[in-house]
């Protein structure tokens, strides 16, 4: 396909776009009006500021969402050049590999969508220490890559809006900013899920999970991964990483021609992705993580109703495994999978268990027994079983 050609789609899209805006934004202010003046006249001005500001964030996410799909569709048209260098920050190694052993595997993490530069949170990095200590020293274990980006460019570098996304992660790295801070690392957290529905949208994804596919190639590829050797990969995404590595995961497979396997810690997953051609899915969630559950609601693809969708089918096939982190465990903080303070009734840190289930699925010894989907035959192989179906019934 011609990487040029989505040209005319992008044109014909920002058109669209314009008038879309034209039509709805003199109706907002409209429908504003109405609810401001009830909730003035009973509260009086304060509510005025808050109107305002209701106004002003519901705008600001509608833009956000419209320009979300932008950077991967300018990516693919060549908007950035078409010798655009994704390898310029490959990732880095959580601990460094010895060169004299040969590597069995290569494992690569994919953060949540708090993530907005290169480096992870201190539970996040907490977490890649412990992980790297557990698995033996011929698997490479890469960080440091940022799948929000088809560019692999982060927030807070060399962006029109750079200055704004290194306050609020500086507020989100050091969380002492009160209510407002909060308010402005939410909004990392905002521009990400819309990255992740785009990553899940069955028109802009195939785009953007090639551009993320690109950018692990070339990380691969920069510390000593040959294709065709066989050499297994394994993704390990966290939250919203979880999606970024199911979108991937097809890319990667055909490119390098290895046997892949996917990791999805609390990962909210839109089920639209190819999972058959993976080797397995282990499906990692804790009883209280209330945001992975949204997946199964949100996503159709993970309806029952759509038997045949990609998730459903491997699903049917057996290459998916759930495995419960347990009741007490959450999506993120404290309570969260990464927490190194709150115990299990088994004497282990939150931490803990998700390392140990981790690196035993990565080195084939996982510490827990896998709930996986019973393998359903086809209605072909049971028709194959009927003897009137086999060309030896007849004389």
């Amino acid at each position: 396909m011609n990487r040029r050609s989505p040209k005319i789609i992008l044109l014909v899209g920002l058109g669209l776009i314009a008038c879309l805006g034209v039509l709805i934004l003199p109706a907002l202010p409209t429908a504003f009006h109405g609810v401001y003046h009830r909730v003035y006249g009973v509260f009086g001005m304060t509510w005025e500021l808050f109107i305002d500001l209701i106004t002003i964030t519901l705008l600001a996410i509608l833009v956000a969402g419209f320009l979300a799909p932008l950077e991967a569709l300018g990516w693919w048209a060549g908007w950035y050049g078409d010798e655009i260098e994704t390898i310029q920050h490959p990732g880095n190694l959580v601990e460094p590999f010895p060169t004299d052993l040969k590597v069995t595997r290569y494992v690569v993490y994919l953060d949540g969508i708090s993530q907005a530069q290169f480096e992870y949170l201190p539970e996040v990095e907490r977490f890649l220490d412990a992980l790297a200590l557990k698995l033996t020293d011929d698997i490479v274990l890469i960080k440091g890559i940022m799948s929000y980006s088809v560019l692999n460019k982060p927030l807070t570098e060399d962006r029109l809006m750079s200055f704004f996304w290194r306050l609020a992660d500086r507020l989100q790295m050091n969380p002492a900013g009160g209510m407002i801070g909060a308010l402005i690392a939410a909004t990392i957290n905002i521009r990400n899920i819309l990255i992740v529905c785009v990553a899940a949208d069955q028109r802009y994804g195939p785009i953007y999970n090639q551009g993320t596919a690109q950018v692990i190639y070339n990380s691969l590829v920069n510390y000593g991964y040959q294709p065709g050797s066989g050499i297994p990969l394994t993704l390990v995404g966290y939250s919203g990483g979880g999606q970024m590595a199911m979108g991937a995961a097809p890319y990667l497979r055909r490119s390098l021609k290895v046997p892949i396997e996917a990791i999805s810690l609390s990962g909210v997953i839109s089920g639209n992705h190819n999972f058959l051609e993976l080797e397995h899915l282990y499906h990692i969630v804790g009883g209280k993580d209330w945001i992975e559950k949204e997946g199964p609601i949100l996503f159709p693809s993970r309806w029952k109703l759509f038997a045949l969708s990609y998730w459903n089918r491997a699903k049917q096939r057996g290459k998916i495994s759930f495995i419960s982190l347990g009741d007490q465990v959450g999506h993120n903080g404290a309570g969260g999978p990464f927490d190194g303070r709150a115990v299990l009734a088994d004497g282990r840190t939150h931490l803990q268990q998700t390392v140990d289930i981790i690196s035993g699925i990565i080195q084939d010894d996982s510490p827990l027994s896998q709930d996986t989907q019973p393998i359903q035959p086809s209605n072909y192989e049971r028709y194959q079983q009927a003897a009137f179906n086999r060309p030896d019934y007849y004389p």
